[in-house]
């Protein structure tokens, strides 16, 4: 038994979509989720930026005594240096354990541009189902206009030109490879009418739960969770609440960057 908070990290509110998750399946769990809305996007960020940045989000967790981290944000998961994954405590990045793919035959990358530029999740998919399309989709501005609640309108056209610049409208499965967008999967559905859509939350959830239960580590009782940003504003209480309940909050953080 072991009742000290999982840490979740995100570049934003992303990465309450991963919480979200977790604290479905493991109720008992207490939660610190820190998300970095001062610097938000990172998809746009050079992967030194991102690695100094994501550190900072690791710090702060760890002097919450964290058990283990989970990088709820697959642009830090893909860019952040080797040396931000070597921890006191286990840190989980986004899942990769794609689903079988047999019989596809075009496939969409859905990620912030920085994760699209590793072509990690294309590269995965050619390594087994070679004949595959794969249309990488980097929606340049999506996850910042998710964070600050800006218009439909403003969002529709941001996917609208995703997907017609790629060809990608008859894709038939869909990677959401980046945790803000499941937030709009509904409207990224409208546009992708064929797709079949992928979350890695739950596997990437479940792949950092394992380790816990291998070491007799999950909480005996229920714990507390605690909502942070790096700035106030944006959508990030609002999401806390509808997701959470109207108990929970966010609250503002200094983590020193």
């Amino acid at each position: 038994m072991d009742n000290r908070p999982i840490g979740i990290m995100d570049s934003g509110v992303g990465g309450l979509t991963v919480a979200r998750y977790l604290k479905k399946k493991y109720p008992d769990e207490g939660i610190v989720f820190i998300g970095d809305t001062a610097h938000n996007p990172y998809g746009d960020k050079t992967k030194e930026e991102i690695t100094t940045l994501a550190s900072s989000l690791r710090d702060y967790l760890l002097k919450k005594q964290v058990k283990m981290i989970i990088v709820g944000c697959n642009t830090i998961s893909f860019n952040a240096a080797p040396s931000f994954f070597d921890c006191e405590v286990p840190v989980v990045r986004m899942s990769l354990n794609m689903p079988a793919l047999d019989g596809v035959k075009e496939v969409a990358v859905l990620a912030t541009p920085a994760t699209i530029a590793t072509h990690r999740h294309k590269h995965l998919i050619h390594e087994k189902y070679p004949w595959i399309q794969v249309h990488e989709l980097g929606f340049p501005g999506l996850a910042h206009a998710i964070e600050m609640g800006e218009s439909r309108e403003s969002m529709e056209s941001i996917v609208r030109r995703g997907v017609q610049e790629t060809g990608a409208e008859n894709t038939e499965y869909a990677f959401l490879a980046c945790t803000h967008y499941p937030l709009e999967k509904e409207l990224i559905s409208r546009y992708l009418p064929h797709a079949a859509f992928w979350d890695p939350a739950e596997v990437t959830v479940e792949e950092g739960m394992n380790l816990l239960k291998s070491g007799h580590q999950l909480a005996g009782t229920p714990q507390p969770d605690q909502f942070c940003f790096t700035a106030s504003g944006g959508t990030a209480d609002t999401l806390v609440k509808s997701i959470f309940g109207s108990a929970a909050h966010a609250e503002t953080v200094d983590t020193g960057e």
